[in-house]
């Protein structure tokens, strides 16, 4: 069953590079690498509201990364919970989870919405048999739930953000600006074919990496072809993922994007029942 994400609560993301924050169609980032600009000054939120907040980082962290939200968050009167007080060892809340319990919170809290929201629909036209989450942030992680199983495992792989990095210890290969343009790499031949110059080689290697692996899990999720199924595109490179894999990936699946799905999902909590 859906649930109605909850007016008054504020959710929080706490990323590797970002963190974001949501209350009443407000939204508030921090850059960790920006420490002199507080964008929580003259931030009127009812210091009594409940925080719901998924994190990948160690707490500790949190105040060196940053620090602004973490003097904000100590003024905060209001309860304080994290994705991770909501999960025995093999459930969270009405999703099945088979794997370990190093699971980012990230990853976990955008699945349970993804389950609730798309495979327990009521309506049984717009509910899906599996789904599969592509969080395209500074890492890239590939999830994948059905209604029967829950949450049944996923991938992680190094984002755009650090792609280029690690390309950028090549002495030559560093001299190239790589994904400037979403619409350059769009306008390229339909995959599959070889790269003719070395930009487009370090491009196309990564993209196509990516792209075989998503289509391989989609023919075996749907090796029965009446399943109907979903790629749910999130995270601050959404948009360039959606439009390369609606391009290139030709099975009868449903494309969605939510850059912000993750605010979605943990409105979604039941945080009344553990205050």
């Amino acid at each position: 069953m859906i649930q109605k994400p909850n007016q008054d609560l504020i959710t929080v993301d706490i990323g590797n590079q970002h963190l974001s924050l949501v209350w009443n169609n407000d939204f508030i980032t921090e850059t960790s690498s920006l420490i002199h600009q507080n964008p929580f000054n003259n931030l009127s939120i009812p210091s009594h509201l409940p925080v719901m907040i998924s994190c990948v980082l160690d707490k500790p962290q949190i105040k060196e990364k940053y620090p602004h939200f973490h003097d904000w968050k100590s003024k905060h009167t209001g309860p304080i919970f994290y994705v991770n007080d909501f999960r025995n060892k093999f459930q969270f809340l009405s999703m099945p989870v088979q794997y370990a319990s190093t699971l980012g919170e990230d990853r976990l809290i955008v699945a349970y919405g993804a389950f609730e929201k798309y495979l327990m629909a009521e309506d049984y036209e717009n509910s899906f048999d599996f789904g599969i989450i592509f969080d395209a942030g500074s890492m890239l992680t590939l999830d994948f739930i059905n209604a029967k199983q829950g949450f049944i495992g996923g991938y992680i792989l190094p984002g755009i953000y650090h792609y280029k990095n690690s390309l950028g210890q090549g002495n030559q290969l560093k001299n190239y600006s790589l994904f400037q343009s979403m619409g350059e790499l769009l306008q390229l031949p339909q995959l599959p074919h070889l790269p003719l110059d070395t930009k487009a080689a370090m491009e196309l290697g990564y993209a196509e990496s990516v792209l075989a692996l998503v289509e391989k899990k989609i023919l075996s999720h749907k090796n029965d072809h009446s399943k109907k199924g979903f790629i749910l595109f999130t995270g601050g490179d959404s948009r360039f993922w959606h439009e390369l894999c609606s391009k290139n990936l030709k099975h009868s699946i449903t494309f969605m994007e939510n850059k912000r799905f993750i605010h979605e999902s943990l409105s979604l909590l039941p945080y009344k029942e553990n205050r």
